[in-house]
């Protein structure tokens, strides 16, 4: 399992599309948003019990793209039938993020992601500038 630190505000990229984001992180209780292209299929781990709360108060429920997880006894949240997030440890305005995901599945700190894609740039525009007439030299009767 690996486990990340998060602030409200921060996030998780699992993969390279699905975006987790910390959208509030209050006591106990920890706000997540999930997005990404198409459909993401997120359900909470406890989703029958809260469905059968619901009913037992007359009121329909759906999950919806945010999710409110707490530190309380409760599991997490499924994405995409593979990845499994919960919830380790809630202090001051940080959380503590358990993912369990099957080892093709990357997972990243958004932030990180970022300065690789940013790296990767600029390498390829570095590589696009050098000078390659060098080159010419290794192939006789090659033209310019």
């Amino acid at each position: 399992m690996l486990v990340l630190s998060r602030r409200a505000g921060s996030s998780i990229l699992v993969g390279h599309d699905i975006t987790v984001r910390v959208e509030l992180v209050s006591g106990d209780d920890v706000c997540l948003s999930v997005s990404g292209p198409g459909e993401v299929k997120v359900e909470r781990l406890d989703q029958a019990e809260v469905a059968a709360e619901m009913k037992s108060r007359d009121r329909a429920w759906e999950p919806a793209v945010m999710h409110v997880l707490s530190r309380r006894p409760r599991p997490g949240l499924r994405i995409n039938d593979e990845v499994v997030l919960t919830v380790q440890a809630v202090s001051n305005e940080s959380v503590r993020i358990g993912i369990e995901a099957p080892p093709h599945v990357l997972i990243y700190r958004e932030e990180v992601y970022q300065q690789m894609q940013e790296a990767n740039r600029l390498a390829v525009q570095a590589s696009a500038e050098e000078d390659l007439s060098g080159l010419a030299g290794l192939f006789p009767g090659a033209t310019e």
